[in-house]
């Protein structure tokens, strides 16, 4: 099973709404996602404490594949 398909309904449209290259806010996110921001920060971390997504000064990325 690929890490995509791990992740819940709510978690793969924020993911799904990070760019390719670039970062976005919360806000970004959360307008691309078509959900409220205070419903962005809960699956923004779960994706990060698995290690898709990155945090940098206030704007979150995909986190790059080696």
């Amino acid at each position: 099973m690929a890490p995509l398909d791990k992740l819940s309904p709510i978690e793969k449209q924020v993911y799904d709404a990070l760019p390719s290259r670039g970062a976005h806010t919360v806000d970004e996110i959360a307008m691309l996602a078509a959900l409220p921001p205070h419903q962005i920060l809960g699956p923004l971390t779960t994706l990060e404490l698995a290690g898709m997504v990155v945090s940098e000064d206030g704007c979150w990325r995909l986190r790059r594949r080696r």
